[in-house]
Parts: structure tokens; sequence; C-alpha cells
């Protein structure tokens, strides 16, 4: 059995603890965190060895799938979690759970559009169970009283469809660039250092021509300190153990691999948020761990 699906759990874990430490620097616009974090993530990786980073060649192709995991995966898709994030006032990790109770259908279309990935027919339903089982796990509570159209919750809610599209298609991209020469840690690089640059970019167009970004670009020390503990824990240990998983395992099942998230995102609610699950929840969360393990033993087609 291929164990490299760990990998991709492990940064799960790892995303679902980040979602925790954003809840402590609310107030700072979420254009800010993102590039600040992705700065100190890159700076890191630089000090630590990229001198012996070594790109290989690439076709266009290949560019272009880079460029869209930078753009789609760490710029896009990270603002809209924390935006989402910051619009239900952290409060709510169901949002966060959002995210990837989809992402697996943005995952499987992109993976048959764009690596012809065919999964056995036995992954369908796993898949199905794995949404459905992510929904009661989050939002079984919530859904007794659904928001009205016009609240922060359903802007989070757009917002964290946005951010499963992203993900869910820079999956993809991930697992076509693994098999083009990039180790681990030159992708997580690459990434964070582009959507750094990205960043600033943004808030440079923004500040000249005077547009709102809704909240306050600065920050302050203690601030700092917990985007660089997003930074390290997510940006640099959580998506440099994505890449190592991400090559040998399929794009469609990493995106069930990742849904590791919401369980982490659950025991948060547990023991640091003290919510009480009722029975849906309990039930959802232990269908997502079976499923897991039903489709780490899926063979490819």
């Amino acid at each position: 059995m291929n164990f490299s699906f760990l990998w991709i759990v492990f940064a799960g874990i790892c995303w679902g603890l980040d979602g925790l430490l954003r809840s402590k620097i609310s107030g700072v616009s979420p254009l800010t965190i993102v590039t600040v974090e992705h700065a100190i993530g890159f700076l890191v990786l630089a000090v630590v060895g990229m001198k012996h980073f070594r790109f290989p060649k690439l076709s266009t192709k290949a560019w272009f799938a880079l460029i869209g995991v930078a753009l789609f995966s760490g710029l896009i898709g990270t603002y809209a979690f924390t935006w989402a994030m910051a619009h239900v006032n952290y409060s709510s990790f169901g949002v966060m759970f959002l995210l990837l109770k989809l992402q697996p259908l943005f995952a499987i279309l992109a993976a048959l559009i764009f690596l012809g990935e065919r999964p056995k027919k036995s992954f369908y339903p796993l898949a199905l169970i794995a949404i459905v089982s992510a929904y009661f796990l989050s939002f079984w509570e919530a859904g007794k009283h659904l928001p009205s159209l016009g609240s922060d919750t359903t802007r989070a809610v757009i917002a964290g469809l946005i951010a499963a599209l992203c993900w869910g298609s820079a999956t993809v991209f991930s697992r076509f660039l693994s098999h083009q020469g990039y180790k681990a840690r030159t992708m997580t690089a690459f990434r964070l250092g582009t959507v750094a640059v990205l960043g600033v970019v943004a808030l440079g167009v923004f500040s000249l021509f005077g547009i709102d970004v809704g909240q306050q670009v600065t920050f302050n020390a203690n601030q700092l300190s917990i985007i660089a503990g997003v930074a390290l824990l997510s940006g640099v240990l959580g998506t440099t153990m994505y890449y190592r998983g991400i090559k040998h395992v399929h794009a469609t099942q990493a995106s069930i691999f990742e849904l590791a998230f919401p369980i982490t995102g659950f025991i948060i609610d547990i023991f640091v948020q003290h919510k009480t699950p009722d029975s849906f929840q309990i039930i959802g969360g232990v269908f997502l761990v079976v499923v897991m393990i039903f489709v780490a033993r899926t063979k490819k087609n």
C-alpha cells in the first residue's frame, strides 16, 4: 500500500490549525495577511536552502501550470479563504469546512479535463459520501437556520466556493507539475515567492487608485508574529508536505485526503471553541475518516 497519502493528510491538519491562528489576527486586511505570510515563507525557504534549488527546463504548458498554482491556490484561494473567515468574525469554522466540502468536485472535474485521470467507478460514490459527510460535520447545526442572502455569512459562503474552485483546480495543476522534475521545496518556494510579489503589486495598485481593501493594511508586532506562525505552519510545512504526497497520489484522491482539514477544524471546535457537536456531526466525522481509508486503498484504473 502506498503511504504517500499521509503527507497530504498531515498537510490538511496543518491547514486546519492555520484557521485557528488566523482567528487571532482579525482586523487586518486579508490581502495584507496573504501577502506577508507568503513573503515570510519564501524568505524562510531562501535562508534554509534556496541556493540548492534548480529549476528544470519546462514547457510553456508547465510554466502556465506553475503560475496557475501560485495565482489560484496561493493568491485568490487563500485570499478568499481569509476574507470568508474575517466576514464571520472568525467565529464559525463551518465556513472553513465549506471550502473542502465542494473542493473534491472541482478537483475531479479538473483532473478529467486536464490530466485525463479516470478513477474507478467505485471512487465516485466514495467521493459523494465524503462530501455529504463533510456537510453534516460542518453545517448540520447551522443549516437549521439558513442565513439571509444579504448576510455576511452568505457572502462568506460565496468566497468559500471561490476558494474551493481555486484549490480544487490547483490540486490538478500540482499533480501535473510533480511529474515535470520539480522537488517539493522548489514548488513551495516558487508558489510562496510568486504570491508575495502578486500581493505587493495588488496592494500597490489599490493604494495608487485609492481602492478600499476593507480593513487596515498595517499590523502590530503581535499580529506579525501570528502571521509568521501561519507562514511556517501552512505555508512552509503544510505546502511542502503536500507536494511530497501529491507526486504519488492521483489528484482526485488527493482532494479527498485533504478533507483532513475539516476533521482538524472539528476537533478545534470541540476542544478550543468549546462547541458540543450533535449526533449528525459525529456521524459525519466518522464516515469521513472511513471514506479516506477506503480511498487510500483505491488503485489507479
